[in-house]
């Protein structure tokens, strides 16, 4: 790769970071590109070098994120013994640093922007979001894949909503007790 094309995609890639940020603090609709290019140092011409779109931003953005959620929960399970890499992916997720974080899980925080983004979007997000439940049913019980599949779909949506109702409530007891209790069902319906 020459010089020019390793800024190239070194730039999209901070473009996409900025989106999680901005998508995150202020919705998808909510964010503007100038705010997301300025936050790079860029101005919005230069947005349509990388992309056609703000459709086409959050489509990547999303592919994005959901490979950063699948690579921290991955990280969370190595650094764990085999019988306990369930409980640490679940306590990497439902934590106060995860809740606090100014990316953290797509769907928490993007969640009703992307239900109301375009079929390409909703496409993608889609796609992220079966890719966190196959490497959640990894770590299920149960001999059939479509048993695996229903706890690992169940505990994604268990872990989105719980953490999208903490961060609704932070600063308050509230928020500290929706993750414990989420996190507590999690692990003794293993």
């Amino acid at each position: 790769m020459n010089k020019a094309a390793g800024r190239s995609a070194t730039t999209r890639k901070k473009i996409i970071e900025s989106s999680h940020v901005q998508f995150r603090r202020l919705g998808i609709e909510g964010s503007s590109l100038a705010g997301i290019m300025s936050a790079v140092g860029l101005t919005n011409g230069g947005f349509y070098g990388h992309f056609n779109s703000k459709a086409h931003l959050v489509a990547e953005s999303i592919a994005a994120a959901s490979q950063e959620l699948v690579s921290h929960l991955t990280e969370a399970s190595v650094n764990a013994e085999p019988l306990v890499a369930y409980e640490a992916i679940i306590n990497s997720y439902l934590c106060v640093d995860h809740r606090d974080e100014e990316s953290g899980c797509p769907y928490a925080g993007w969640g009703s922007d992307l239900a109301r983004s375009n079929e390409s979007v909703r496409a993608q997000a889609v796609e992220g979001f079966e890719c966190v439940v196959a490497f959640l049913a990894m770590y299920q019980k149960g001999q059939a894949s479509s048993e695996r599949r229903r706890q690992a779909v169940l505990a994604m949506c268990t872990m989105m909503g719980a953490l999208t109702m903490s961060r609704i409530a932070k600063g308050s007891a509230l928020s500290d007790e929706v993750l414990s209790l989420a996190t507590r069902n999690l692990l003794e319906s293993k």
